[in-house]
C-alpha cells in the first residue's frame, strides 16, 4: 500500500513539475523529482532498519564504577551466525579487563553470556562486540546487561 502511494505521489510530482515547460526541461525536472522521491524513500527505509537494530542495553555497577559509559548498542542482525551485538563504550578512566554481557528474555531469564577483552585509555571509545553461542535465539533477547568480570 505504501509503495503504491509512493508511486502515485512520484507520478503526480512529475506531472505537476512538467506543466507548461519544454520537453527537455520537463524531462530534467521529472528525473529530479523521481530521484528525490526515491532517495527520500530509501533514506526512510534505511533509518527504519537502523532503528530496528538498536537493542536495550544497560551497564552494570562494576562497569559504571570503572568509568565506562554506554551510548548506543545494536544487534548485528539475524543473519549473524555469531549472534553478536556491539555496544559503543566511552572510557572516562583507563580500563583494561574483561567485560561480560548477559542476554535476558522478556521474563528476565538469562538466555546467554558472552565475554569481550577491552583495553581503553582515558577519553578513549570503541565499539565492543559480544559474540554469543550460536544456539542462543537472539530474537528472544529483551535486553543485555554489560558488566565487569569479578
Amino acid at each position: 500500500m505504501k509503495y503504491k502511494s509512493l508511486l502515485v505521489g512520484l507520478f503526480s510530482a512529475v506531472v505537476l513539475v512538467g506543466c507548461g515547460d519544454s520537453e527537455q526541461t520537463l524531462s530534467e525536472k521529472a528525473g529530479k523529482a523521481v530521484g528525490e522521491g526515491v532517495t527520500g524513500f530509501l533514506s526512510g527505509v534505511g533509518s527504519g532498519i537502523d532503528q530496528s537494530m538498536v537493542v536495550e542495553t544497560e551497564l552494570g555497577a562494576g562497569a559504571s564504577k570503572a568509568g565506562l559509559v554506554k551510548t548506543t548498542a545494536k544487534s548485528n542482525g539475524m543473519a549473524d551466525a555469531q549472534k553478536s551485538f556491539s555496544v559503543y563504550l566511552v572510557a572516562n578512566e583507563p580500563f583494561k579487563g574483561t567485560l561480560l554481557a548477559k542476554a535476558y528474555d522478556k521474563d528476565g531469564q538469562e538466555i546467554g553470556r558472552a565475554k569481550s577483552e577491552v583495553d581503553l585509555q582515558k577519553d578513549d571509545a570503541d565499539y565492543i562486540i559480544f559474540a554469543f553461542n550460536e544456539r542462543m535465539d537472539s530474537q528472544l533477547v529483551h535486553k543485555y546487561l554489560v558488566d565487569t568480570v569479578q
